[in-house]
């Protein structure tokens, strides 16, 4: 059973390898990215000497915080196109390209969690986009947005997780067995709570004193704050 384990994670490593070597190759050769097919439905914001691709819809409300929408790992901003459009009618909604993706120019290497959330981060402040934000992360989005939460709390006042990326994922080691990252359960407590306090508090100054937001925990560790 660990020999075909170990099989499969070799194979899927030497197949990852040779997909990098091929696209590192063709930037070496100097081939450029094929131009995507249609023109960017918001606009490309320069954030550097880069410049990446937002879509912000719906009505600017200073009483109401800007909800972030981060797409999963492969996805991009049009992944959003079905749900945006809702959440557009009672709230300022923004989407994004990550560096690299859809409409976005590629961003510096080494392309860390850090960096990209960095990325987010200047994006927003260069387009105007003010805080409070929440923010909402899709699987892999999941865990940049808890990352931009925690090196940002000011900012962040809430944060839907939506199958997003455990915080104790599985880990193979060099034996070939499985374990789970090192993640102590109080510290997903303390998150959970953190990020209840911070949107109890945005919510009181927005409507005065009154029920706290429901927090619904899920089992993988996800958290729905319903505001």
């Amino acid at each position: 059973m660990i020999k075909s384990r170990r099989f499969v994670f070799e194979l899927v490593a030497c197949s990852l390898f040779a997909l990098f070597l091929s696209s590192s190759n063709s930037v070496a050769f100097g081939q450029e990215p094929a131009p995507p097919p249609f023109p960017p439905p918001g606009k490309l914001v320069d954030i550097g000497g880069w410049r990446l691709h937002l879509n912000c819809t719906g009505q600017s409300n200073a009483s109401q915080p800007t909800v972030i929408l981060e797409a999963g790992m492969g996805d991009f901003s049009v992944e959003w196109s079905l749900v945006q459009p809702g959440v557009a009618k009672s709230a300022r909604v923004c989407s994004y390209d990550r560096g690299g993706d859809g409409w976005s120019d590629m961003g510096p290497h080494p392309r860390t969690f850090h960096q990209i959330v960095y990325e987010l981060h200047t994006l927003l402040d260069k387009a105007g986009i003010k805080p409070p934000l929440i923010l909402v992360g899709h699987s892999y989005g999941g865990w940049l947005v808890r990352l931009y939460g925690s090196t940002y709390p000011a900012d962040v006042v809430g944060m839907v997780l939506v199958e997003a990326g455990a915080d104790n994922p599985w880990r193979m080691l060099s034996d070939g067995k499985t374990v789970r990252a090192k993640c102590n359960g109080r510290v997903r407590l303390h998150a959970v709570r953190l990020v209840a306090k911070r949107v109890d508090e945005a919510f009181r100054r927005r409507v005065g004193p009154g029920p706290t937001p429901e927090v619904d925990s899920r089992p993988t560790g996800a958290v729905m704050l319903l505001l």
